[in-house]
């Protein structure tokens, strides 16, 4: 397909921590510990998805490899 094999790896790398955003279950230990709700980090969660969502897609966009 003509795509660099760094570009690629780059790429599944990304992707993989960024859909983890969305199902943010690395945060459960966390609020069992400073005893806050699941639903009171979503909304964070959420704007931190969109946020590095564009930044990887603007670096994957516009860096050469």
């Amino acid at each position: 397909m003509g795509v660099p094999h760094a570009k690629t790896v780059i790429a599944y790398a990304f992707g993989n921590d960024w859909i983890n955003l969305i199902q943010p279950f690395w945060a459960l230990p966390f609020l069992t510990v400073v005893k806050l709700n699941f639903r009171e980090i979503v909304g964070y969660t959420a704007l931190i998805f969109v946020v590095t969502g564009v930044v990887i897609l603007l670096g994957l966009t516009f860096i050469p490899f």
